[in-house]
């Protein structure tokens, strides 16, 4: 069985204040920070008695602090080393990026709520996430990577398209599911099985410790 834990990132400033990000930066805030805290406690339960084999990161800097501070938690000696994945950085939000959502053009934002394919202007699509999420699956989510546990600390919308590329779902499958922060979701793969299935989707028992 091949086990992939997708974590998102804890909340950061600009989500507090409904701000985009995409591929700008926010530290996280005192609450993401405990976010991160209480589940990196949360998995030390979860993963006792069982190896982490992989653990990859987007490079962004959100993701990184969140990463290193739930592994701060998770508090094990043998965990793998970080692998910082380009491929698992946020969608590009092109001309969104820094604004207040609530005040982007409202059919802009109905047709990216409801429309895979729509681009932000100058930016990227979920479609396009979900391309990137299947090149990132061929490479180090191959077949030949069985019975193995990988942990993957990213964003809400490049997780939530990875899930389509990874289930086989179709790409509207993304704009119908959420992801809170520090959400948790676990998917797993059987030997011969070309699709993942998802068991667990956007845990935050942990978060209400926080």
């Amino acid at each position: 069985m091949l086990d992939v834990y997708l974590i998102r990132h804890g909340e950061t400033i600009y989500n507090s204040e409904h701000r985009i990000q995409g591929t700008l930066d926010s530290a996280l805030s005192e609450k993401g920070q405990n976010q991160c805290e209480e589940l990196g406690k949360s998995l030390q339960k979860r993963f006792q008695g069982r190896e982490v084999h992989s653990w990859f990161v987007s490079p962004q800097g959100r993701a990184r602090q969140s990463s290193a501070i739930i592994r701060e938690f998770l508090n094990r000696s043998d965990l793998p080393e970080e692998t910082v994945e380009n491929d698992l950085r946020e969608i590009h939000c092109g001309d969104a990026e820094g604004k207040i959502r609530f005040d982007l053009d409202s059919q802009l934002l109905e047709n990216l709520h409801r429309d895979p394919y729509q681009r932000y202007p100058r930016g990227e699509s979920v479609a396009d996430l979900i391309e990137r999420g299947k090149k990132l699956k061929d490479r180090i989510l191959s077949p030949s990577a069985e019975s193995r546990r990988v942990v993957i600390v990213s964003h809400g919308n490049f997780i939530r398209a990875l899930a389509a590329a990874l289930t086989g779902m179709p790409p509207e499958f993304s704009l119908r599911i959420s992801m809170g922060n520090t959400g948790l979701c676990h998917l797993a793969r059987k030997p011969g099985d070309e699709h993942f299935k998802i068991y667990l989707w956007n845990d935050l028992a942990h978060a209400l410790k926080s």
